[in-house]
Protein backbone atom coordinates (compact mmCIF):
# COMPACT_ATOMS: atom_id res chain seq x y z
CA UNK A 1 0.00 0.00 0.00
CA UNK A 2 2.85 2.41 0.80
CA UNK A 3 4.50 1.57 -2.52
CA UNK A 4 1.25 2.31 -4.37
CA UNK A 5 0.95 5.67 -2.56
CA UNK A 6 4.56 6.56 -3.40
CA UNK A 7 4.04 5.76 -7.08
CA UNK A 8 0.82 7.79 -7.17
CA UNK A 9 2.56 10.71 -5.47
CA UNK A 10 5.48 10.42 -7.89
CA UNK A 11 3.12 10.30 -10.86
CA UNK A 12 1.28 13.40 -9.58
CA UNK A 13 4.57 15.25 -9.12
CA UNK A 14 5.65 14.38 -12.66
CA UNK A 15 2.32 15.52 -14.04
CA UNK A 16 2.63 18.83 -12.18
CA UNK A 17 6.25 19.23 -13.29
CA UNK A 18 5.36 18.68 -16.92
CA UNK A 19 1.96 20.36 -16.75
CA UNK A 20 0.56 21.80 -19.91
CA UNK A 21 2.80 24.60 -21.16
CA UNK A 22 -0.35 26.61 -21.82
CA UNK A 23 -1.34 26.50 -18.13
CA UNK A 24 2.18 27.50 -17.12
CA UNK A 25 2.30 30.21 -19.79
CA UNK A 26 -1.10 31.61 -18.77
CA UNK A 27 0.07 31.86 -15.17
CA UNK A 28 3.26 33.68 -16.21
CA UNK A 29 1.30 35.99 -18.50
CA UNK A 30 -1.00 36.88 -15.58
CA UNK A 31 2.07 37.55 -13.42
CA UNK A 32 3.44 39.99 -16.03
CA UNK A 33 0.08 41.80 -16.18
CA UNK A 34 0.00 42.06 -12.40
CA UNK A 35 3.53 43.51 -12.26
CA UNK A 36 2.79 45.98 -15.07
CA UNK A 37 -0.40 47.19 -13.40
CA UNK A 38 1.38 47.48 -10.03
CA UNK A 39 4.00 49.71 -11.68
CA UNK A 40 1.30 51.86 -13.26
CA UNK A 41 -0.80 52.09 -10.09
CA UNK A 42 2.25 53.05 -8.01
CA UNK A 43 2.69 56.04 -10.33
CA UNK A 44 -0.99 56.99 -10.30
CA UNK A 45 -1.47 55.79 -13.89
CA UNK A 46 -4.60 53.89 -14.89
CA UNK A 47 -4.13 50.14 -15.08
CA UNK A 48 -4.34 48.26 -18.38
CA UNK A 49 -7.09 45.92 -19.52
CA UNK A 50 -6.04 42.58 -21.07
CA UNK A 51 -7.39 42.02 -24.57
CA UNK A 52 -7.48 38.53 -26.08
CA UNK A 53 -6.62 39.68 -29.61
CA UNK A 54 -3.40 41.26 -28.29
CA UNK A 55 -2.62 38.10 -26.29
CA UNK A 56 -2.98 35.98 -29.44
CA UNK A 57 -0.53 38.17 -31.40
CA UNK A 58 1.91 38.27 -28.47
CA UNK A 59 1.80 34.47 -27.96
CA UNK A 60 2.47 33.77 -31.64
CA UNK A 61 5.48 36.08 -31.62
CA UNK A 62 6.89 34.61 -28.39
CA UNK A 63 6.48 31.10 -29.78
CA UNK A 64 8.41 32.10 -32.94
CA UNK A 65 11.23 33.60 -30.84
CA UNK A 66 11.40 30.55 -28.53
CA UNK A 67 11.50 28.16 -31.49
CA UNK A 68 14.35 30.15 -33.06
CA UNK A 69 16.09 30.74 -29.70
CA UNK A 70 16.42 34.37 -30.74
CA UNK A 71 14.92 37.74 -29.91
CA UNK A 72 13.45 40.35 -32.27
CA UNK A 73 10.60 42.82 -32.48
CA UNK A 74 7.60 41.74 -34.53
CA UNK A 75 8.12 43.38 -37.93
CA UNK A 76 4.39 42.98 -38.67
CA UNK A 77 3.12 44.44 -35.40
CA UNK A 78 1.24 47.30 -37.07
CA UNK A 79 -0.68 44.96 -39.36
CA UNK A 80 -1.17 42.02 -36.95
CA UNK A 81 -2.65 44.27 -34.26
CA UNK A 82 -5.99 45.68 -35.35
CA UNK A 83 -7.95 48.76 -34.31
CA UNK A 84 -5.15 50.84 -32.84
CA UNK A 85 -4.36 54.49 -32.44
CA UNK A 86 -1.15 53.79 -30.47
CA UNK A 87 0.66 50.46 -30.31
CA UNK A 88 3.97 49.48 -28.73
CA UNK A 89 5.88 46.30 -27.93
CA UNK A 90 8.45 44.98 -25.48
CA UNK A 91 10.17 41.65 -26.04
CA UNK A 92 12.63 39.89 -23.76
CA UNK A 93 13.89 36.56 -22.48
CA UNK A 94 15.28 35.34 -19.18
CA UNK A 95 14.93 32.81 -16.40
CA UNK A 96 11.64 33.97 -14.89
CA UNK A 97 8.96 36.66 -14.93
CA UNK A 98 10.29 38.93 -12.15
CA UNK A 99 13.77 38.98 -13.65
CA UNK A 100 12.53 40.05 -17.08
CA UNK A 101 10.11 42.59 -15.60
CA UNK A 102 12.93 44.12 -13.53
CA UNK A 103 15.07 44.32 -16.66
CA UNK A 104 12.26 46.09 -18.55
CA UNK A 105 11.89 48.57 -15.71
CA UNK A 106 15.66 49.07 -15.61
CA UNK A 107 15.71 50.05 -19.29
CA UNK A 108 14.30 53.51 -20.01
CA UNK A 109 13.31 52.47 -23.54
CA UNK A 110 11.27 49.50 -22.29
CA UNK A 111 9.93 51.20 -19.14
CA UNK A 112 8.39 53.89 -21.38
CA UNK A 113 5.94 51.34 -22.78
CA UNK A 114 5.06 49.91 -19.35
CA UNK A 115 4.10 53.32 -17.92
CA UNK A 116 2.91 55.04 -21.12
CA UNK A 117 -0.26 56.96 -20.31
CA UNK A 118 -1.37 56.89 -23.95
CA UNK A 119 -2.30 53.18 -23.91
CA UNK A 120 -5.21 51.44 -22.16
CA UNK A 121 -4.87 47.78 -23.20
CA UNK A 122 -2.25 45.07 -23.01
CA UNK A 123 -1.63 41.57 -24.32
CA UNK A 124 1.13 39.36 -22.94
CA UNK A 125 2.38 36.19 -24.59
CA UNK A 126 5.02 33.86 -23.17
CA UNK A 127 6.72 30.77 -24.51
CA UNK A 128 9.56 28.56 -23.35
CA UNK A 129 12.57 27.46 -25.34
CA UNK A 130 16.15 26.51 -24.60
CA UNK A 131 15.41 26.57 -20.87
CA UNK A 132 14.39 30.24 -21.03
CA UNK A 133 11.21 32.24 -20.86
CA UNK A 134 10.39 34.44 -23.86
CA UNK A 135 7.86 37.25 -23.55
CA UNK A 136 6.13 39.67 -25.88
CA UNK A 137 4.19 42.56 -24.37
CA UNK A 138 1.87 44.52 -26.66
CA UNK A 139 0.38 47.83 -25.54
CA UNK A 140 -2.51 49.51 -27.38
CA UNK A 141 -4.80 52.51 -27.37
CA UNK A 142 -7.72 51.54 -29.64
CA UNK A 143 -8.54 53.80 -32.55
CA UNK A 144 -11.25 56.28 -31.70
CA UNK A 145 -10.29 56.12 -28.00
CA UNK A 146 -8.61 58.61 -25.79
CA UNK A 147 -6.19 57.55 -23.10
CA UNK A 148 -7.36 57.56 -19.54
CA UNK A 149 -5.55 60.26 -17.64
CA UNK A 150 -3.44 59.40 -14.63
CA UNK A 151 -5.17 59.83 -11.30
CA UNK A 152 -2.07 61.51 -9.86
CA UNK A 153 1.14 62.90 -11.31
CA UNK A 154 3.55 60.19 -12.42
CA UNK A 155 6.52 59.64 -10.13
CA UNK A 156 9.93 58.55 -11.28
CA UNK A 157 11.52 55.56 -9.64
CA UNK A 158 14.96 54.13 -9.49
CA UNK A 159 15.52 51.18 -11.83
CA UNK A 160 15.73 47.82 -10.15
CA UNK A 161 17.85 44.86 -11.12
CA UNK A 162 17.39 41.16 -10.50
CA UNK A 163 20.13 39.52 -8.47
CA UNK A 164 20.43 36.02 -9.84
CA UNK A 165 22.97 33.31 -10.53
CA UNK A 166 21.51 32.66 -13.98
CA UNK A 167 22.56 34.66 -17.04
CA UNK A 168 20.89 38.08 -17.13
CA UNK A 169 17.73 38.45 -19.17
CA UNK A 170 18.07 39.68 -22.70
CA UNK A 171 15.90 42.49 -23.98
CA UNK A 172 15.47 43.13 -27.63
CA UNK A 173 17.16 46.38 -28.56
CA UNK A 174 14.89 49.01 -29.91
CA UNK A 175 14.95 49.18 -33.71
CA UNK A 176 17.65 51.17 -35.48
CA UNK A 177 16.77 54.81 -36.32
CA UNK A 178 15.23 54.02 -39.72
CA UNK A 179 12.92 51.38 -38.18
CA UNK A 180 12.14 53.73 -35.31
CA UNK A 181 11.02 56.39 -37.79
CA UNK A 182 8.63 53.86 -39.33
CA UNK A 183 7.39 52.77 -35.90
CA UNK A 184 6.92 56.39 -34.86
CA UNK A 185 4.83 57.03 -37.94
CA UNK A 186 2.74 53.91 -37.29
CA UNK A 187 2.15 54.49 -33.60
CA UNK A 188 1.95 58.26 -33.40
CA UNK A 189 4.52 58.20 -30.62
CA UNK A 190 5.57 61.57 -29.34
CA UNK A 191 8.40 62.65 -27.09
CA UNK A 192 6.04 63.50 -24.23
CA UNK A 193 5.83 59.88 -23.08
CA UNK A 194 7.38 59.19 -19.65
Amino acid sequence: MVRKFVSSATAFALIMLFASPSARAASEEAEFVSLINQERASRGISTLVVRSDLVAVARRHSERMAAADSLWHNPNLGSEVQDWRNVAENVGRGAHVAEIHDAFMGSSEHRINVVWTEVTEVGIGVAHGGGRLYVTQIYRLPSGSTARQPTAPARSSEPTTAASRVPPPVLAPKPKPRAVAILVALTAIDDSRP
